[in-house]
């Protein structure tokens, strides 16, 4: 498939919005019990945009709102994996806009651009805080 010149606006400054990454590694002692081991990495780049509907679910016992968005960027987002090195890592963590959400849907996009990854995240919880509360960079 041709290059269709995504590339260009892809890595326009004026469409790139600024998110964090918690990138999360699950360590095994010699006894087999684990725990994660956690690194936040801040002032990550690429485009974000909502994805499906957004939108408030009324029951008679709670509310919650399914809230999904989608990265496109060229920094490589984790899903739960092992790398090479026999290392195991849990989903990413994206913060954006002072919304957890977790990655679980990568989709490559090298036929539009060398090196872009597109990655479906939904929100970790169902109840969000109101903007004011989040914080001015939303951390």
């Amino acid at each position: 498939m041709p290059l269709s010149g995504v590339t260009t606006p892809l890595s326009n400054p004026r469409l790139l919005d600024t998110y964090s990454v918690y990138r999360r590694e699950l360590i095994t002692n010699e006894l087999g019990m684990t725990k994660v081991s956690g690194e936040l990495i801040k002032n990550v780049r690429g485009v974000v945009y909502p994805d499906g509907e957004n939108k408030l679910d009324r029951r008679a016992e709670s509310q919650s709102t399914v809230q999904t968005i989608t990265i496109i960027s060229r920094f490589a987002l984790r899903t739960a994996s092992k790398d090479r090195d026999g290392r195991e890592w849990q989903p990413d963590i994206v913060i954006w806009k002072g919304i957890p959400f977790i990655a679980y849907r990568p989709e490559r996009w090298t036929s539009y651009g060398k090196g872009f990854v597109e990655m479906l995240c939904t929100a970790t919880d169902p109840v969000q805080l109101p903007p004011e509360l989040r914080g001015i960079d939303g951390y």
